[in-house]
Protein backbone atom coordinates (compact mmCIF):
# COMPACT_ATOMS: atom_id res chain seq x y z
CA UNK A 1 0.00 0.00 0.00
CA UNK A 2 2.76 2.48 0.93
CA UNK A 3 4.79 1.61 -2.18
CA UNK A 4 1.74 2.11 -4.37
CA UNK A 5 1.05 5.54 -2.82
CA UNK A 6 4.69 6.51 -3.31
CA UNK A 7 4.57 5.46 -6.97
CA UNK A 8 1.39 7.51 -7.50
CA UNK A 9 3.09 10.54 -5.95
CA UNK A 10 6.18 10.16 -8.15
CA UNK A 11 3.96 9.87 -11.22
CA UNK A 12 2.08 13.02 -10.19
CA UNK A 13 5.34 14.98 -9.74
CA UNK A 14 6.52 13.94 -13.19
CA UNK A 15 3.17 14.86 -14.73
CA UNK A 16 3.46 18.36 -13.28
CA UNK A 17 6.72 19.19 -14.99
CA UNK A 18 6.22 22.99 -15.03
CA UNK A 19 8.10 25.20 -12.62
CA UNK A 20 8.38 28.82 -11.63
CA UNK A 21 10.96 30.35 -14.00
CA UNK A 22 14.43 30.75 -12.51
CA UNK A 23 13.06 30.84 -8.99
CA UNK A 24 14.70 33.65 -7.04
CA UNK A 25 13.28 34.75 -3.75
CA UNK A 26 10.73 33.29 -1.41
CA UNK A 27 7.47 31.54 -2.20
CA UNK A 28 5.66 34.47 -0.59
CA UNK A 29 7.21 36.78 -3.22
CA UNK A 30 6.04 34.53 -6.04
CA UNK A 31 2.50 34.40 -4.75
CA UNK A 32 2.32 38.21 -4.91
CA UNK A 33 3.79 38.16 -8.43
CA UNK A 34 1.24 35.59 -9.65
CA UNK A 35 -1.66 37.57 -8.19
CA UNK A 36 -0.42 40.74 -9.86
CA UNK A 37 0.18 39.02 -13.21
CA UNK A 38 -3.29 37.54 -13.17
CA UNK A 39 -4.84 40.95 -12.49
CA UNK A 40 -2.91 42.41 -15.43
CA UNK A 41 -4.18 39.60 -17.64
CA UNK A 42 -7.72 40.18 -16.44
CA UNK A 43 -7.45 43.78 -17.62
CA UNK A 44 -5.78 42.95 -20.97
CA UNK A 45 -4.62 39.95 -22.94
CA UNK A 46 -0.89 39.93 -23.63
CA UNK A 47 0.10 39.85 -27.27
CA UNK A 48 3.85 40.52 -27.25
CA UNK A 49 5.48 37.94 -25.01
CA UNK A 50 8.79 39.79 -25.20
CA UNK A 51 7.43 42.76 -23.26
CA UNK A 52 8.02 42.99 -19.53
CA UNK A 53 5.06 43.70 -17.24
CA UNK A 54 5.22 46.61 -14.81
CA UNK A 55 4.98 44.92 -11.41
CA UNK A 56 4.84 46.48 -7.96
CA UNK A 57 5.69 43.18 -6.27
CA UNK A 58 9.23 42.87 -7.67
CA UNK A 59 12.01 45.21 -8.67
CA UNK A 60 13.24 43.01 -11.51
CA UNK A 61 10.35 41.40 -13.40
CA UNK A 62 10.87 38.95 -16.24
CA UNK A 63 9.38 39.22 -19.73
CA UNK A 64 5.91 37.72 -20.13
CA UNK A 65 7.44 34.79 -22.02
CA UNK A 66 9.09 33.59 -18.79
CA UNK A 67 5.88 33.74 -16.77
CA UNK A 68 3.66 32.31 -19.52
CA UNK A 69 4.95 28.75 -19.30
CA UNK A 70 4.30 28.58 -15.57
CA UNK A 71 0.84 30.18 -15.81
CA UNK A 72 -0.06 27.88 -18.69
CA UNK A 73 1.23 24.85 -16.77
CA UNK A 74 -1.10 25.50 -13.86
CA UNK A 75 -4.01 26.09 -16.23
CA UNK A 76 -4.50 29.82 -15.60
CA UNK A 77 -3.80 30.96 -19.18
CA UNK A 78 -3.84 29.75 -22.76
CA UNK A 79 -1.52 30.78 -25.55
CA UNK A 80 -3.36 31.17 -28.82
CA UNK A 81 -1.10 32.29 -31.68
CA UNK A 82 1.12 34.26 -29.32
CA UNK A 83 -1.76 35.86 -27.41
CA UNK A 84 -1.93 35.00 -23.70
CA UNK A 85 -5.47 34.97 -22.30
CA UNK A 86 -7.09 33.84 -19.07
CA UNK A 87 -8.79 30.47 -18.89
CA UNK A 88 -11.93 29.95 -16.82
CA UNK A 89 -9.70 28.66 -14.02
CA UNK A 90 -7.54 31.80 -14.29
CA UNK A 91 -10.58 34.09 -14.22
CA UNK A 92 -11.86 32.23 -11.16
CA UNK A 93 -8.50 32.73 -9.43
CA UNK A 94 -8.66 36.47 -10.21
CA UNK A 95 -12.00 36.68 -8.45
CA UNK A 96 -10.77 34.82 -5.38
CA UNK A 97 -6.96 34.72 -5.26
CA UNK A 98 -5.63 32.53 -2.50
CA UNK A 99 -2.48 30.60 -1.71
CA UNK A 100 -4.63 27.53 -1.26
CA UNK A 101 -5.90 27.76 -4.85
CA UNK A 102 -2.32 27.60 -6.15
CA UNK A 103 -1.26 24.95 -3.61
CA UNK A 104 -4.08 22.63 -4.68
CA UNK A 105 -2.89 22.88 -8.28
CA UNK A 106 0.80 22.57 -7.46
Amino acid sequence: MIIEDKQKQIFEWKRKSWSIPELRGRKQDWYAIVVELMQLLKENDVVDLNTTPQLKSTESPYPWRNYASFLKGIGFVINNAGKISLTDKGAEFCENPSKRAIAEIA
